[in-house]
């Protein structure tokens, strides 16, 4: 009996000798990486390492209110610092990362509401690529709702889309420029022509003839006062199915209906398309039941027009039959 009392007490010295080493360097080490002035308030002031422990805490502390306020403001600002103009996309993936992350350990609603910081998230970088933001929100819709999607996840997708936006940014356009870009995709273009309705013009020539008159005229063109760069740039959508200047939904090559009789499809962005389609089946389906609800829609307004014109004709006709049947018996 004796023997198994001394194992046991054997034992516990053991582990309570360890326990203090560890104490021991753990007090060593808040002493050696302390700032001075808390060393000197905080820890120089006892022998005891709790109450030293104690004091930091007290001392640095601020409180759960003051930091989720902190992390709020930080992260408003950072949506708020996206700008078309901002290099280092990257980065700012990132440190929108961080600081939902730390949102989610002070268990705030910014980081634990799916539908709030995906929206606010596709909101800040709409201005960048409007025509793939507007699309993948209509993919990832069903996973807002269910609340399955997740912040890698759409991190993730805009760093794939990243290397486009890298190559489609506005750059500076000078004086003449307008007249040959037209003239280009009036030879070069197909259905961006139908669908945005580019017909040559007079107002094109007349642009044309400025520009040589100003070439010929003496001394350099007077230039406009208060005229900033971002008056010089632009940007256009680019379809994400067969890559030409217009928005998906508007795609001939995968929404035949809406192309024309003159619409003559081209081998590469139908093949494109094509894989697209493939690839991005539920999209597609998505905006095809647009386009039906829309022609509904539309058929409906159709279908009012007309019958509010046959009403006035038959008022029309009406009068007419009362006015002949009065002057009828005038007579």
């Amino acid at each position: 009996m004796f023997n198994v009392r001394l194992n046991l007490y054997k034992q516990r010295y053991f582990e309570w000798s360890e326990q203090k080493k560890a104490i021991e360097q753990i007090f060593i080490w808040m002493k050696q990486t302390v700032s001075p002035s808390y060393h000197k308030t905080c820890i120089a002031v006892t022998a005891n390492w709790k109450e030293a422990y104690i004091n930091l805490k007290e001392q640095v502390n601020q409180g759960r209110f003051i930091s989720q306020r902190r992390i709020k403001d930080e992260y408003d600002q950072h949506l708020r610092s996206l700008k078309p103009s901002t290099r280092d996309l990257e980065a700012w993936i990132t440190k929108w990362e961080e600081l939902l992350l730390e949102a989610e350990r002070k268990s705030m609603v910014i980081a634990d509401d799916v539908l709030d910081w995906s929206t606010r998230f596709l909101d800040a970088i709409r201005p960048l690529d409007d025509a793939w933001t507007t699309a993948y929100e209509i993919t990832i819709e069903e996973k807002i709702e269910d609340g399955t999607l997740t912040r890698r996840e759409l991190a993730n997708a805009f760093r794939r889309n990243l290397r486009k936006i890298r190559n489609r940014r506005p750059s500076r356009i000078y004086r003449g420029s307008f007249a040959v870009q037209e003239e280009r995709m009036d030879d070069n273009s197909d259905e961006e022509s139908y669908h945005y309705g580019r017909q040559p013009s007079r107002s094109l020539e007349r642009k044309r003839g400025r520009t040589r008159s100003r070439s010929r005229s003496i001394g350099p063109p007077r230039k406009k006062k208060n005229q900033g760069p971002e008056q010089y740039q632009t940007t256009r959508p680019v379809c994400e199915a067969c890559e030409g200047w217009h928005l998906l939904q508007f795609c001939y090559y995968l929404f035949k209906n809406l192309a024309p009789e003159e619409f003559i499809p081209r081998w590469g962005p139908r093949m494109r398309a094509k894989k697209f389609a493939e690839d991005h089946p539920d999209l597609v389906k998505k905006i095809k039941k647009m386009h039906l609800e829309e022609g509904a829609s539309n058929a409906q307004v159709r279908s009012r027009s007309r019958s509010k014109s046959r009403e006035r004709q038959e008022s029309a006709s009406q009068k007419t039959q009362d006015d002949k049947t009065i002057e009828g018996s005038r007579e």
